[in-house]
């Protein structure tokens, strides 16, 4: 697999990957952002590319033995997660040594595969996946248990979510289980939304970013007002693209930073009197 074969999404977040503030936005097209990688203004090396494409994209079909589908893996010797099931699956089509009784990957962490495989999904929003095996053992301090269950004595696990400055995310903590993929399914669904709030968020930010010129950090009403007021030829386009970012927070109930919710009701001020 090239980079030819990536989709504008994999591009972008390719690209996400490597630069703090990309080059290009979801605004550019995907001939643009191929071009873009290849021009010499981009400080991304080929060999650092294909290496990103190795290790995110290059996938294998392996047969999950939890829930019986097929499933895409990385193509890499480790323990991974099914994406249908949330179960931990090991890749035995690209296993060398082909003894089951011996499989090196028997001993796999299953707190540091489902961090992983959590984070991996969290790369870029600046928040980090928390799994964990607790200090309990399932009815140690509980006589109710019966000691003929299947999980008596048997060590539980359980999850949440933390932001860039390492505190608890409110509402993203799972329940305490001994089936990992218990919590990992509950842990799946709090992250699907964080991701989907983010990309959002991103995109309404770049096509900011993409009318004014500038970073929406550093706009003020004057500023605004100004760029309107030199670019009414613009303000049909502008408008649109206006009705698209209030219609993501508005209809999409997508959660956005209070600063970039002040910004965009600044922007429908001073864009009502044009």
């Amino acid at each position: 697999m090239t980079k030819e074969n990536l989709t504008k999404e994999q591009l972008l977040k390719m690209l996400q990957h490597f630069e703090h503030y990309p080059t290009v936005t979801y605004a550019d097209d995907r001939a643009y952002i191929l071009a873009y990688l290849e021009d010499e203004s981009c400080s991304i090396s080929r060999n650092e590319i294909e290496k990103y494409i190795d290790e995110n994209f290059r996938t294998i079909d392996e047969l999950c033995p939890h829930c019986k589908k097929e499933v895409k893996l990385q193509s890499k010797f480790e323990a991974q997660v099914c994406l249908l099931c949330n179960t931990i699956i090991l890749p035995c089509s690209i296993c060398e040594a082909k003894d089951c009784l011996n499989c090196p990957l028997k001993n796999h962490s299953v707190e540091d595969v489902y961090n992983k495989h959590f984070n991996k999904m969290l790369e870029g929003t600046g928040y980090t996946a928390c799994f964990v095996e607790t200090s309990e053992l399932y009815g140690e301090d509980d006589e109710e248990v019966d000691e003929n269950n299947p999980y008596y004595m048997m060590p539980m696990y359980e999850a949440h979510i933390e932001d860039g400055g390492e505190e608890e995310v409110e509402n993203t903590w799972t329940g305490r289980y001994c089936d990992a993929s218990s919590v990992a399914t509950e842990l799946d669904f709090f992250v699907r939304e964080i991701v989907k709030g983010e990309t959002t968020n991103s995109r309404i930010i770049q096509e900011l970013e993409t009318l004014t010129g500038e970073k929406y950090e550093s706009l003020d009403v004057e500023s605004f007002e100004s760029f309107l007021d030199s670019n009414r030829h613009l303000v049909k386009e502008i408008s649109y693209t206006l009705g698209f970012i209030q219609s993501a927070i508005e209809i999409h109930e997508i959660e956005v930073d209070q600063k970039l919710e002040t910004f965009v009701e600044m922007m429908h001020e001073c864009f009502d009197k044009f």
